[in-house]
Order: C-alpha cells, then sequence, then structure tokens
C-alpha cells in the first residue's frame, strides 16, 4: 500500500506572507520589499532551521531600514494562514476512508510551525510528519528525503508525493519517488484517481 505524502503551505494550508503586513503596506511595496531585502532566501533559511532571532540580526546588519517590516512578519505571522486550501480535505478523508496511510513533509519555521498546527487542527491527523525547520534541513534538499524514508521505514516507491513546488518534485523524482505537483484539488483528485487511490468522482460539497 502507497502511503501519500502531503506538502502544507499552498497544498493543504493557503499561505499569503503580505497579509502580516496589510495595513502597513500596499502589496506593491510589499513585493518591493521581498525583492530589495532577499525576503524569500531569509525565509529558505528558516526553514532550514535558522531561528527568528538570527535572521532579525541579518536584517539589522543588511538592511536595517527594513527590520521592521521583518518583525511585523513575524509578529502577525497568524494572519499569514487563511484557511484550507479548497476541497483538499475531502482528498484526505477519502484516502483515510479507503485506509490509505498519509504523511506529511513540509518547508517550515520550526518556530511558527505551532501556528498551522492551531490553524488547522487535520494536520494533527496526517500521520507522521518531517518539517525542515525542526530536522534542519529543507527540500529540495535530498537528505530530507532520506530522512522521510527512515522516519516511515519505507522505500521511495512505496511513496506518493504531493507538493506546489516543482524543485521539490523534481528531487523527489530523482529519488524514486512518485512525485505530483499539485496545482488544484480536481487536478490533484484526478491524479491519485489515476493511481487507483481514490474515486475520480467530483469532490463533495
Amino acid at each position: 500500500m502507497k502511503t501519500v505524502v502531503f506538502d502544507l503551505g499552498q497544498v493543504v494550508i493557503k499561505w499569503d506572507p503580505y497579509l502580516p503586513l496589510e495595513g502597513y503596506l500596499t502589496r506593491q511595496e510589499w513585493d518591493a520589499f521581498t525583492l530589495r531585502t532577499g525576503f524569500w532566501a531569509a525565509n529558505h533559511a528558516l526553514d532550514g532551521g535558522a531561528r527568528i532571532a538570527e535572521v532579525r540580526r541579518w536584517y539589522q546588519r543588511h538592511h536595517p531600514a527594513d527590520v521592521e517590516i521583518f518583525s511585523r512578519y513575524v509578529q502577525n505571522f497568524r494572519k499569514s494562514l487563511t484557511g484550507p486550501v479548497p476541497r483538499v480535505r475531502e482528498i484526505i478523508a477519502d484516502l483515510h476512508a479507503r485506509n490509505v496511510e498519509t504523511a506529511v513533509l513540509s518547508n517550515w519555521s520550526a518556530e511558527t510551525f505551532q501556528y498551522a498546527l492551531e490553524s488547522m487542527p487535520i494536520i494533527e491527523c496526517l500521520g507522521p510528519r518531517i518539517v525542515s525547520g525542526v530536522v534542519g534541513v529543507a527540500k529540495p534538499v535530498p537528505l530530507i528525503f532520506q530522512l522521510l524514508l527512515e522516519k516511515l521505514g519505507a522505500k521511495p516507491g512505496d511513496l506518493i508525493f504531493i507538493d506546489d513546488a516543482v524543485a521539490n518534485c523534481s528531487a523527489a523524482s530523482q529519488l524514486g519517488i512518485d512525485a505530483i505537483r499539485f496545482e488544484n484539488a480536481a487536478q490533484l483528485r484526478t491524479e491519485l484517481a489515476l493511481r487507483r487511490l481514490i474515486p475520480a468522482s467530483l469532490l463533495r460539497v
């Protein structure tokens, strides 16, 4: 029996990093901040195990005028989590109804992951999980997939991995893991139905 492994952000839970700054910056100003300061690299460092205090010190050294923006992002991080990705919960329920095991492999800061659990209790029902910020390595580095295989006691061919990032799916595929690049729930249902894990019928509403 296959184990279906879910990424979280933009697959199970919606994430909009601008929202913690809404009312303080316009979205255009937020976009400029991310480009000006290398925010996405800083965020990936958090995913890889860096502490928030470390990244804040980096901003203080390299972008002192933008420290307040980063601090507000962290302080208001809960606002970035805006609920479930539509109709993915029904897919998870269908998998569990057919005794298909599930797991989680997510790039997420260890210091903010609790907010994901609070926002989406269904994460607790997804089974074993590897959180990048906890283990200190982030996708698409192959080691994190190896850690998942060890945790599950599985071989690459035992897994179906779902992620919205092309690079992460490519890394999984190179290790022999069946990877599905997530676009939306209807597309995911079709992919899982082709693998004979759930029905191809329309999702319940």
